[in-house]
């Protein structure tokens, strides 16, 4: 059996902008959950300080993670408007 590949990125949330991205993080979750049925988790974690966020994504292989960018590019360039990217892990082959 092979192992998972997981995804681990952090970005700041633009000073001021967290209310106005809330709700396109929920929308990026629903649609994640909607389009990407192999996909075994993925979540959106928020700082206490709403400042910075940390996703983490669990695929059940590289494969998996290709279909997410495919599915969910032009969404993850929306979210730049509201966050930086600062660093991503990636674990698996």
């Amino acid at each position: 059996m092979s192992a998972p590949f997981i995804v681990r990125s952090v970005s700041k949330i633009h000073p001021g902008m967290a209310d106005a991205y809330q709700p396109v993080a929920a929308e990026f979750c629903r649609i994640v959950e909607e389009r990407e049925p192999r996909l075994l988790g993925f979540h959106i974690y928020v700082s206490e300080d709403r400042s910075s966020e940390v996703v983490v994504q669990i695929h059940p292989d590289a494969e998996s993670m290709r279909h997410h960018r495919d599915v969910m590019g032009e969404k993850i360039r929306e979210t730049f408007a509201f966050t930086d990217f600062e660093s991503l892990e990636i674990y698996g082959e």
